[in-house]
């Protein structure tokens, strides 16, 4: 099992209902358009911060920061490039950063500019009480 880089050992998502809350999440809220077969490989893990990082079929990395209201600009710009290194090291094709929280976050001109410059670069807001049901599942 391949380590994902900044968080602890990964687990697989054995736990079908866990598993198809983390597809409907990416498919539905995410807009992924990934086949079904890449779904067949959940890994979990996380973070030293607390977030979860979701690694997909080898092709998609995700990090969740449940309760992200209040995050500063200079925080969300250096959780996008790490997870852009991390997605770059382990040879994956997208990283989706997914922030929660109540009031969604404005973007400073850093993190515009990162995510222009890079198209495998994502940031999404989810509401808190979207995230805080799929983190429940994930514990």
């Amino acid at each position: 099992m391949t380590p994902i880089p900044g968080s602890s050992a990964p687990a697989p998502a054995s736990d079908g209902d866990t598993a198809r809350s983390v597809e409907t999440l990416v498919r539905e809220r995410l807009g992924c358009t990934c086949e079904p077969a890449v779904f067949r490989d959940i890994r979990l893990a996380k973070t030293a911060g607390g977030a979860w990082r979701i690694a997909i079929g080898g092709r998609l990395l995700i990090e969740l920061v449940e309760h992200a209201d209040g995050l500063p600009p200079e925080r969300i710009e250096a959780l996008l490039t790490a997870g852009r290194r991390d997605r770059d090291a382990l040879g994956m094709n997208r990283f989706r950063l997914v922030l929660g929280g109540d009031t969604p976050v404005e973007a400073s001109a850093a993190v515009r500019s990162l995510l222009r410059d890079d198209p495998r670069l994502h940031l999404h807001w989810q509401p808190t009480a979207i995230l805080a049901s799929l983190c429940r599942r994930l514990r």
